[in-house]
């Protein structure tokens, strides 16, 4: 009989004691994903800066290599394609003269990056598409 009443008199967490615990996990919560969000977005700027940059150094390198070519190359010129590589997705540009890449462009899914080497302000990248993708 006594070890009945002990066992009934042994409690289980309390509905304020849960409710505090979630209300703790709630406040954790709200302060950690807003912060993931933005280091995700960086992290897609930068993945745009980074592509825009390989580009460039494509075109140069076809510029230098075609050196009487000048006007745009695009994602659609083979050559050029082959120096990009299959992997780089979006739609790409560059603009050459006379043996040298005055710009290149990349647009992915969510930004738009233009590299240009002479400018004060190198890259210039903003956001084209709301989506998180």
């Amino acid at each position: 009989m006594k070890d009945l009443r002990k066992k009934l008199n042994k409690k289980g967490f309390t509905l304020i004691e849960l409710i505090v615990v979630i209300a703790i996990l709630a406040a954790l919560a709200a302060i950690a994903l807003p912060t993931m969000s933005g280091l995700i977005d960086q992290s897609k700027k930068q993945v745009a800066e980074s592509n825009v940059r390989t580009i460039y150094t494509a075109a140069q390198s076809y510029a230098v290599t075609h050196d009487t070519e000048t006007g745009t190359l695009n994602s659609s010129s083979a050559g050029f394609q082959s120096l990009v590589g299959e992997g780089m997705t979006g739609t790409y540009s560059a603009a050459i003269a006379a043996g040298n890449c005055t710009s290149a462009t990349w647009i992915g899914a969510v930004y738009q990056s233009t590299y240009t080497p002479t400018a004060s302000v190198q890259f210039s990248t903003t956001k084209v598409s709301a989506s998180g993708t």
